[in-house]
Order: C-alpha cells, then sequence, then structure tokens
C-alpha cells in the first residue's frame, strides 16, 4: 500500500473522531522524557503532561541552509506548526512562525501521524542510520563518504517518552545497499511523509504573511 493510499484511508477514519477525544497512535518511545519543560518546549507553548510533539529538519552546514517543522499535537484535536530557519532543538523566538490551524487541517496532520506509523511505531535502531560501510559477495569491506551533504532529523516527544534521529545525507548509502540501509530507508519515510507537507504550510503561510 503506498503512503498516498494509506494517507487517505487514515484520512477518512481520522474525519469521523470527535475533537474532543482525538485518536493518536500508541506509540512507543526510545527513551523517557525529561522531568521539567524544556526551554523548546516553552517557546513551542506545548504542556508536557497533554500534548505531543513531532519535529523535521533539514541542516547543511557547508551553505548554511536550515529548516525544521515543529507540529503540536494538542488534546482537543487541534495542531498548531512552528516553522523554524535553525537546526532542530535550536530556535530562537525571533527566527520561529507560528501557524493554528482550524479543524480540517488539522484532522489532516492527525491523519499524517497515523500514516507514518505502522507496526514498527515510530522506532529505528539509530546505531545504523550512519554507517559507512558494507561487504561484498567476497567479504570485501567497503567505505563511502559523502562531502557537503546535510544532516535530517526526525524527533517525536510527549509526556510518555522521546525519540529522536538524525542521519547524514542518507540517499546513495540507501541506493549502494550499504549496512543501515533498511534502518536509513524507514527514516527518509517518516521524514518525508512530514516535510512534504509542513514545507508546503509553510510556504503558504509565508506568502500570506507578505501579503
Amino acid at each position: 500500500m503506498t503512503m498516498y493510499i494509506k494517507f487517505l484511508i487514515v484520512l477518512l477514519i481520522c474525519s469521523k473522531a470527535t475533537a474532543q477525544s482525538p485518536s493518536i497512535p500508541p506509540i512507543q518511545f526510545s527513551r523517557p522524557t525529561s522531568q521539567s519543560p524544556s526551554q523548546l518546549d516553552s517557546l513551542l507553548g506545548m504542556d508536557p503532561h497533554t500534548d505531543l510533539a513531532v519535529s523535521v529538519g533539514v541542516a547543511n552546514n557547508f551553505a548554511g541552509s536550515f529548516r525544521t517543522h515543529y507540529a503540536i499535537y494538542k488534546p482537543n484535536g487541534r495542531v498548531i506548526l512552528y516553522h523554524s530557519r535553525q537546526p532542530s532543538f535550536q530556535p530562537i523566538d525571533t527566527t520561529i512562525m507560528k501557524e493554528v490551524l482550524n479543524r480540517r487541517r488539522s484532522k489532516k496532520l492527525l491523519a499524517l501521524l497515523w500514516a507514518t506509523f505502522d507496526s514498527t511505531g515510530f522506532l529505528i535502531n539509530p546505531d545504523s542510520l550512519n554507517l559507512t560501510t558494507k561487504t561484498d559477495a567476497r567479504g570485501r569491506s567497503h567505505m563511502m563518504n559523502v562531502e557537503d551533504g546535510s544532516n535530517y532529523s526526525f524527533g517525536i516527544w510527549g509526556s510518555k517518552g522521546r525519540t529522536f534521529y538524525v542521519t547524514y545525507s542518507p540517499e546513495p548509502y540507501i541506493r549502494g545497499k550499504y549496512d543501515g540501509w533498511a534502518s536509513r530507508e524507514r527514516f527518509m519515510y517518516l521524514w518525508n511523509g512530514y516535510m512534504a507537507e509542513l514545507d508546503k504550510s509553510s510556504t503558504a503561510s509565508e506568502v500570506a504573511k507578505k501579503r
């Protein structure tokens, strides 16, 4: 099943949910959450006891290019987006843009949360996301180093825990079937699903802001 078809099915399911009790997938986090709210949580207006947050970002230090989006899921079914030109978990209030979504678009983001969730949840082996070697049929080891690439990040956290991943220039390692390529592919499935939607939202907000 393609992600687009899966997204449409989940969107139909989520459209029947009430705003008072939105359905959140049973996420298993890789680490326990912090006992006290972080500076980022405060900046995003996040209630660490009730809200769920997702972050997706890409950073190219060589080009000095950074882009991070945050989706904050509220218990009443609404979603608030924040767009930043800073690396993940390093926004400052002068570079972050807030966008409160209506119920229709909030349902769409809730459907996206489900569409990027499957039997493995959001769990990926982090140790395999940045491997640079592979062994061929003759037992020979090959290494590939990519220069001037970008770091891709994906994070999800809430009251029950947190999960955060970073991988460097994953595409050539996936194409070349290097060690950890399946984990990189799973990571990019999550990353692309969110970035496609949040990038579009960010662009629309920038246009509206200039009018």
